[in-house]
């Protein structure tokens, strides 16, 4: 995240949903304690999503950067709390899992002094340690922050959520009925409605990668 939370948002959470108690550690990058700004809103929700898909988690460790001005320091963010991450998971008892939902598109990483091939190398270092990354695929549909922009509109993918050593996780609208009782779910797409839609586009900076299957002891590709 790029902000901090108020521990005690998250034990009203805890304590309102009546969930299990979940140890909360908030761990500062780039700083020299973990500070509070204007993001602490979507902070504070992906820790309560968190315990809320799985109260048994033992603990959720919350890495804080100071937030960034610039493009170039957004990725370098990115960079070193996937380092940072990767250090810990190193550890006995160290994270497995780590969600992102921040990303830009590709575009504006590659353009605006960010760093993708730092991005990718410091998730491979998770990937090597054994840890699960999961990244959104962001909320402006296909085309991205940027695609509308231009005519016709172009695909754009996010940053980092079309790296390769990411599970990329799209949004649907969930429909309920009585107490709550799932009914139905389908693909999250209000852009026409100006509400958004799950991420997608075509990747500029990574290529498809080979694919195949395991036919005895030999790899076929197709």
């Amino acid at each position: 995240e790029d902000s901090g939370i108020h521990a005690t948002d998250f034990q009203q959470y805890l304590t309102t949903n009546k969930l299990p108690a979940i140890k909360l550690k908030q761990i500062p990058v780039d700083q020299k304690k973990v500070t509070i700004n204007g993001d602490q809103v979507e902070a504070v929700l992906d820790v309560d999503m968190i315990a809320a898909i799985n109260p048994q988690v033992s603990e959720i460790q919350l890495y804080a950067a100071p937030g960034a001005n610039t493009i170039g320091q957004f990725s370098q963010e990115l960079v070193d709390v996937f380092d940072a991450v990767g250090k810990a998971a190193s550890n006995p008892g160290g994270p497995s899992i780590l969600s992102v939902s921040y990303g830009l598109d590709e575009i504006q990483i590659a353009l605006g002094g960010g760093d993708p091939d730092a991005e990718a190398g410091a998730l491979e270092g998770l990937a090597l340690e054994g840890v699960t990354v999961f990244v959104s695929a962001g909320d402006q549909g296909a085309y991205g922050r940027t695609g509308l922009d231009n005519s016709p509109a172009t695909l754009n993918a996010p940053d980092p959520g079309s790296q390769i050593f990411v599970t990329s996780v799209g949004g649907t609208t969930l429909f309920t009925y009585s107490q709550q009782q799932y009914l139905g779910e389908e693909v999250w797409n209000d852009l026409g409605l100006g509400d958004g839609a799950t991420g997608g586009g075509v990747s500029a900076l990574w290529e498809n990668p080979d694919l195949g299957f395991y036919q005895g002891t030999d790899l076929v590709e197709y």
